[in-house]
This record gives C-alpha cells, sequence and structure tokens, in this order.
C-alpha cells in the first residue's frame, strides 16, 4: 500500500463528504499496511486484518488489533476500510466479506492505484450497487456505499470466482502466488531433486504446498517435513494440500528474513520471493539462504531454483562450504550448496 494509496482511501472522510468514525465505534481495516496514517479526528477503535506475516508483526509493534485473516475479527463492526490490489477476484472477496462483517448500514470504504485497476472496479461495482459512489484521487480511486441487507449484499457484490484445483489436487485461493498452476520455477527445481534426499526436510517459502509434497513423493527416505511461510493464506491452503502426507509435516507461519529458525535440517528446499509489492528485491532471497544456512546440520543440503539472473551465487559461497549450478532452462537456474 503505497503513501497514495491510503491517502485516496481516506480522502473522503477528509474532504467532508463522510463523517469522520466517532470514539467508541470498532472499524475493520482489510489489507492495510504499515506506515499508514489516520486523518486527523478519526477516533474509532481498529482491527487490521493483514496476513503478511512482516506487515503482521509490524502493525503489531505499532500497537494495533491485527489478525491473520478475516475469520479471526470479532464483529460485527461499525464500518470498514478495504485496500484494493492487484488480483480482481482477492478484491471481490475481501468486499464481499467486510461487507458481511459490517452493521447493517454501516459505511464501507475501499481504495486502490490506478494500476491496480480500482478504477474499472468500481464501475463494475456501481452496476450491481448503484448506491455505491466513487471519486478518483493520488492517482487511486476510492469508493463507498452504506452496507446493505444481506439478501442485497448477496446479490449486489461481485462474487468472487473459485480458484482451480492445480493439476486436479492442490487448492489455492485466488491472490496467491501461482494460484492457479505450478510456477515453472517450482517444476525446474522438482525436476532436479534428488530420490535420495533422507531425514528431516524443511520447505522454505513453501507457498500451498507443491514442493513438500513432491519432496515426501519422490524422496521415501524423508522422515518429517516442516513448511514454512510468510503468507498466512497460503500456509492454511498447503495444510490442507498436505493432508494426507506419509509423513507428518509441520507448519510455521514465519518472516524468514527477521525470524529465527529453531530446527536444524538434514535438507532445505526452497523457491524463494523476490519481489516487495511490484519492487524487485533480491536481498529477500540472500536473506533465505542465510537463514538456510544457520539452519541446516553440518554437511547439510541447500536446493534452490531462481530467475537466472538473480544475485545469489556471492552469499551462496559467503555462506556454504561449496555449491554448483544444477541445471539452466527457460529464465531459471536450480543451484545446490552444502554446509
Amino acid at each position: 500500500m503505497t503513501e497514495s494509496a491510503w491517502q485516496t482511501l481516506f480522502h473522503p472522510f477528509e474532504a467532508g463528504w463522510l463523517d469522520m468514525p466517532a470514539a467508541g465505534e470498532r472499524w475493520l481495516f482489510v489489507g492495510a499496511v504499515p506506515g499508514f496514517r489516520l486523518p486527523d479526528g478519526f477516533a474509532a477503535g481498529l482491527t487490521i486484518v493483514q496476513g503478511f506475516r512482516p506487515w503482521f508483526n509490524a502493525l503489531a509493534a505499532a500497537g494495533f488489533e491485527v489478525v491473520p485473516q478475516q475469520g479471526g475479527a470479532r464483529g460485527p463492526f461499525d464500518g470498514a476500510l478495504v485496500m484494493l490490489g492487484r488480483h480482481r477476484g482477492e478484491n471481490e472477496m475481501r468486499l464481499r466479506d467486510a461487507a458481511l462483517a459490517v452493521k447493517p448500514d454501516g459505511l464501507v470504504v475501499a481504495a486502490g492505484t490506478k494500476n491496480d485497476g480500482a478504477a474499472s472496479f468500481a464501475k463494475r461495482l456501481a452496476q450491481n450497487l448503484p448506491a455505491a459512489e466513487h471519486a478518483a484521487k493520488h492517482h487511486g480511486t476510492v469508493l463507498w456505499f452504506a452496507r446493505p441487507d444481506d439478501e442485497t449484499c448477496a446479490l449486489g457484490l461481485p462474487k468472487p470466482e473459485t480458484a482451480p484445483l492445480v493439476e486436479g489436487r492442490f487448492r489455492t485461493a485466488l491472490g496467491m502466488f501461482s494460484h492457479d498452476r505450478v510456477d515453472a520455477g517450482s517444476a525446474l527445481l522438482v525436476a532436479h531433486i534428488p530420490a535420495g534426499l533422507k531425514g528431516h526436510v524443511a520447505d522454505f517459502g513453501a507457498g500451498w504446498g507443491y514442493l513438500s509434497a513432491m519432496v515426501a513423493e519422490k524422496s521415501p527416505g524423508v522422515t518429517a517435513i516442516d513448511l514454512y511461510e510468510a503468507d498466512f493464506a497460503s500456509l492454511e491452503a498447503a495444510k490442507a494440500n498436505l493432508a494426507k502426507l506419509p509423513v507428518q509435516p509441520r507448519f510455521f507461519w514465519c518472516d524468514l528474513a527477521a525470524e529465527t529458525v529453531t530446527e536444524r535440517y538434514d535438507a532445505i528446499v526452497m523457491n524463494p520471493p523476490f519481489h516487495a509489492g511490484r519492487k524487485a528485491d533480491p536481498e529477500l532471497g540472500q536473506a533465505m539462504i542465510a537463514r538456510a544456512a544457520q539452519a541446516l546440520k553440518p554437511h547439510g543440503r541447500l536446493l534452490m531454483v531462481a530467475n537466472r539472473q538473480l544475485p545469489y551465487e556471492q552469499i551462496l559461497s559467503s555462506t556454504f562450504r561449496r555449491h554448483r549450478l544444477v541445471a539452466e532452462a527457460h529464465g531459471f537456474k536450480v543451484l545446490e550448496a552444502e554446509r
């Protein structure tokens, strides 16, 4: 959420089009990220929904009440704020769930940037919910409406589509990384995971569980698998997808760039993220490589995949005894390192 995005969200209050939420009211804020500033006079208490672990931790440290998913928010609320993102289906789900958590006639306010398609989203909403209003400000669009009754909510608010079943077996949710297919990097890594992996294995940045499932199927010597993932919803999906594994997995909602891993592993597999929002950030992958080096037992192995151009070889050289390029294809590279 950029500064212009939260400024767009609060513009109707600051412009005097909407009354400032009063002390004693409780508002839901879905998708807030650290650094936003409430407008002067916004006195309501906030319950923030944020499932991305680094942002969850930062918001909690700033003193906000934060929950990782909307089901953990105690409603009904007097109003709701919703930050719209890049994925239409996820936006529809966020808006629908937020509206249903608000008291009848309570206010729902949502905003997003021009690049995220917020203007077209507002126009589609107005077709089914004529009472909704919207305005453009700070390179974005803000929309608002009074929460209608349940029947009107069901008919007027967009109903998000269901994410497809990936490879006929993996459940995901809209907005997750690679929610509709196995990404090419992970597929390349799986093709080069040896069948001889043994012992206790970790999957760093596990997403909805694909790599862990493939490790368990390819390597019968694996006795335990731990999944680490920063996105709460993805980890919840992984729990369902791995319920029938031959080994019992454990799940850790964790910011690997900042939080300590206490277990020690015989092997770690990972397809690390390299974006923070829209911005490329190779330091995320570098931090995860450093964390893997700390979490591996002596002679433990790291198997990872990355975009070919990402500069990971230097940190592998400084944190591991040796490393090698295993494969290169389709713009990706598979790397192996030994502690």
